[in-house]
């Protein structure tokens, strides 16, 4: 399935909160996810998704709200399995380091969320080049559409309080299943 496919079968879709489930070719379902713009998201997963090239079949459910997404999300994921989905239901995954601990050497290529004094998530990001001086460049990205927007120089040492991820995947799991429910739900981080 190419990424063009799915945002050309999305043009008549309703701005709903779409529930979407990819299935591979013996018809197992591999992924489930959730966005206001499947298309769009469908894209991206193109460009950064292991799972993508193994998907034949993809399907669309429009709910009403978002909060309705989410628990259909978790039902499918909960009762399906599919390979691709971070497991455990609301907690955050294996490989998401722990907060107040910079990550090691090699962590070009991670993702994360700044969490600042008050615990609120500042910025998301990806780190994108060691610098010299303990310094690193990230690309920070887009709350609304997750593109890229701006790039950073920041010290090694303003990282401790940084959330970080091997994957995009991870990283979007963490935000949508365990901090933003938390906010809703005015639980501490």
């Amino acid at each position: 399935m190419q990424a063009s496919d799915a945002v050309d079968k999305c043009s008549d879709a309703a701005p709903q909160t779409s529930v979407y489930s990819a299935y591979d070719a013996a018809g197992s379902l591999i992924y489930v996810g959730i966005s206001g713009n499947w298309g769009r998201r469908w894209a991206q997963h193109a460009e950064r998704s292991e799972f993508f090239r193994l998907v034949v079949r993809l399907e669309i459910e429009n709910l009403p709200s978002r909060a309705e997404a989410l628990v259909r999300e978790a039902d499918l994921i909960a009762q399906r399995s599919p390979r691709f989905n971070v497991r455990g239901g609301h907690t955050p995954p294996a490989s998401c380091g722990p907060v107040g601990e910079p990550p090691g050497d090699g962590f070009v290529g991670l993702f994360f969320h700044s969490i600042n004094t008050g615990g609120e998530v500042e910025w998301q990001g990806r780190i994108t080049r060691e610098l010299p001086g303990e310094h690193y460049l990230v690309q920070l990205y887009d709350w609304m559409m997750g593109d890229p927007s701006l790039k950073r120089i920041v010290p090694l040492s303003d990282m401790t309080a940084w959330r970080f991820y091997d994957s995009a995947d991870e990283w979007r799991h963490w935000y949508e299943h365990v901090y933003s429910p938390r906010q809703r739900n005015g639980i501490p981080r």
